[in-house]
């Protein structure tokens, strides 16, 4: 019990368990954070940390296209983004209702922001969502329900994390897999950061370096499928050795600033409301 407690009180002093580096980035401008350079930050390549160690990434999670193995053959499934919108995929396409899902926001605010970034104009990205939108057959209401539906061949395609597909084909036994869009992918890091003033420091530190040592890294790769930010961790599971991840290139400031405005015009302007399947 006091271990469990201790570990509890420790975990209070320290901001992290799954959320994505724009909320660390939030709460360093709300002045939540102090900063903590940790002794494994040689290990840490640019974009997985804060530059001035405010938080630090933990596991990173890619953004891919989805396939059912059993109807497709690899050859056949889109290399990239641009080809989910060629007609030969109309309502062959599943996708988890977005403005639910970090995961479905963040592949929808990238396809506005590859453009935006240099016009400044969200427009051609909406253009590109309203394709999507007609060769989309359903927007489900939870990842089950996307899950299933593709098994089951109701759709063959889906955009999902890389993680997520890896853990269901391998765990699970769908019939699974997933392609790395050859122009480049979303990337989120997740992290771990120390709360301003916790009042017990050094042990939030401890924390802190326990839970990113490379025996967790590894750990957490094995079993819980994510894919670790340090880059001295060895024989990692195949799904991760044997994937090439192309980044997409983000300002992710502007992307955050901006993400809101967009998902909010999608769902009022492009979203097709008859696909949108709720529980």
């Amino acid at each position: 019990m006091t271990a469990f407690v201790q570990r509890k009180t420790i975990h209070k002093q320290t901001f992290g368990g799954g959320a994505p580096s724009t909320n660390f980035e939030q709460a360093k401008g709300e002045d939540l954070l102090d900063p903590y350079e940790p002794t494994y930050s040689a290990t840490l390549d640019e974009g997985f940390h804060e530059p001035d160690w405010y938080w630090t990434g933990t596991s990173q999670t890619p953004e891919v296209i989805m396939y059912n193995t059993k109807l497709l053959k690899k050859e056949e499934v889109p290399k990239d983004w641009d080809e989910l919108l060629d007609p030969k995929w109309k309502d062959k396409i599943i996708i988890r209702y977005p403005l639910a899902s970090g995961t479905m926001r963040t592949i929808f605010s990238a396809m506005i922001y590859r453009d935006f970034k240099d016009s400044g104009d969200p427009n051609t990205g909406y253009e590109w969502l309203k394709k999507l939108d007609a060769n989309t057959k359903e927007y489900s209401a939870n990842p089950e329900m996307m899950y299933n539906k593709v098994a089951k061949g109701e759709g063959l395609l889906s955009v999902w994390g890389m993680p997520d597909v890896a853990m269901l084909k391998e765990q699970k036994n769908y019939p699974f897999d997933f392609i790395i869009p050859a122009s480049g992918t979303p990337v989120l890091t997740e992290g771990i950061a120390i709360v301003k003033g916790a009042p017990h420091p050094k042990a939030a530190e401890a924390f802190y370096e326990f839970v990113n040592t490379p025996e967790a890294a590894k750990i957490l790769a094995e079993q819980h499928y994510r894919i670790p930010t340090r880059n001295d961790v060895t024989d990692l599971p195949d799904w991760i050795k044997n994937t090439e991840i192309k980044e997409m290139d983000i300002d992710w400031d502007v992307f955050e600033s901006q993400s809101d405005v967009w998902m909010k015009y999608w769902d009022e302007n492009i979203k097709n409301g008859d696909k949108q399947i709720k529980e």
